[in-house]
């Protein structure tokens, strides 16, 4: 049977009891208490069926996930268990996910699921996403196709080379027309509002 250790990570969380991993994830903790924002997180992909009790779990974790403006797409199905559906679904937006390239985190979003009184997608890139061959990624500049429809705030995440340090004003250009200015956040991350 699989565990999650308390001490997880040992610099963080204290050594304590042990807990079945179907009853208890420890992450939501870590993201609410342990790392702020700016800590670097993969584009995490999760998903909860009625046998899953995603009350317990995937509800708890998704709302830190979206105060942190990381990337994520949660399936919340009504079904039971949720693996197969999770690899067969989950796995086109992940294909293209790589450690020495960014992603893109949406939230505020006008369309998909926003709350828990019933199923569906939370997030769900195949809806309002990115093009990421498109993905330019430099010093000063970066740029990337938005594909689909919606209204979002876009969180720039995992950026290799756009310098994006708390307090830097940048100049956001939608369609090649100017449009807005934003500023890095106290941890370092870029936000453009209501991205339509």
């Amino acid at each position: 049977m699989i565990h999650i250790a308390l001490n997880a990570d040992q610099t963080h969380l204290p050594i304590g009891q042990d807990y079945l991993a179907a009853d208890y994830t420890n992450l939501t903790y870590y993201f609410g208490q342990v790392r702020d924002p700016s800590w670097p997180s993969p584009f995490a992909i999760l998903s909860g069926g009625n046998q899953d009790d995603p009350v317990h779990q995937s509800d708890n974790l998704q709302p830190s996930l979206e105060t942190q403006m990381r990337g994520y797409t949660y399936f919340r199905i009504d079904g039971g268990h949720t693996g197969v559906h999770l690899f067969e679904v989950g796995l086109p937006y992940i294909r293209n996910m790589r450690r020495d390239q960014s992603f893109l985190a949406f939230t505020n979003r006008s369309y998909g699921l926003n709350n828990f009184s019933s199923t569906g997608v939370f997030n769900d890139i195949g809806v309002r996403g990115w093009d990421h061959t498109t993905i330019i990624d430099e010093t000063n500049h970066y740029f990337v196709q938005l594909t689909g429809t919606g209204t979002a705030d876009v969180t720039l995440r995992r950026l290799q080379n756009l310098v994006h340090t708390p307090g830097t004003v940048y100049d956001v250009l939608i369609n090649g027309s100017p449009a807005a200015q934003v500023t890095a956040d106290q941890y370092g991350l870029v936000t453009i509002p209501m991205v339509l």
